[in-house]
């Protein structure tokens, strides 16, 4: 099955690469085409950019950034704040910059689908809402409200916002049980 991943405001293959390797040992084909692949998966804000022609039949939207009265920054700190001690975090940031400054048209595009809320709508495919239980961009009640409005599946996992760059088994893993509960 083809597989493409959609990444957030500041992400790239370089935070991929884990998760990539393990798609690819589940064999799963990884392609660049988002209106192709088979499963989609996004990240963070990459969920607003999945496309409405796809012809996917599973879409997993991770750590949409969904918190109403909570400021970006105050979310961003306590991302931080988790995050420094773990040595990876200083490579990851020097790459969020990068990424940042290199793919300013990507930035502003995903920006302007956010700041009108465009998510899939997409009724041919099965869309599971993942949130991280230590997610600061994430409220649960806020989710679990947006997946029961829009009839996805809403599926706590564990770890932070970025946990899908570091600890990629437990989402390939859950893809797979998807896929297997669903042949």
């Amino acid at each position: 099955m083809k597989v493409s991943i959609i990444y957030g405001w500041s992400e790239g293959k370089w935070h991929s690469k884990q998760l990539r390797k393990r798609l690819e040992a589940s064999n799963f084909t990884v392609v660049n085409d988002h209106k192709s692949a088979d499963i989609i998966i996004a990240h963070s804000g990459g969920c607003f950019l999945v496309p409405k022609a796809t012809s996917a039949k599973y879409i997993l939207l991770i750590g949409l950034p969904l918190w109403e009265n909570k400021f970006i920054f105050k979310s961003l700190f306590e991302k931080i704040k988790l995050e420094t001690k773990d040595w990876w975090w200083y490579k990851k940031t020097f790459y969020h910059v990068v990424y940042l400054l290199a793919k300013i048209s990507h930035w502003l595009r995903m920006h302007r689908s956010w700041r009108r809320k465009t998510l899939p709508e997409n009724s041919a495919s099965s869309i599971f809402l993942l949130r991280n239980n230590d997610d600061a961009f994430v409220n649960a009640e806020e989710s679990q409200a947006l997946a029961k409005e829009k009839g996805w599946q809403y599926i706590d996992v564990y770890g932070q916002h970025d946990d899908i760059w570091v600890n990629p088994k437990q989402y390939t893993d859950l893809l797979e049980s998807i896929l297997t509960a669903r042949l």
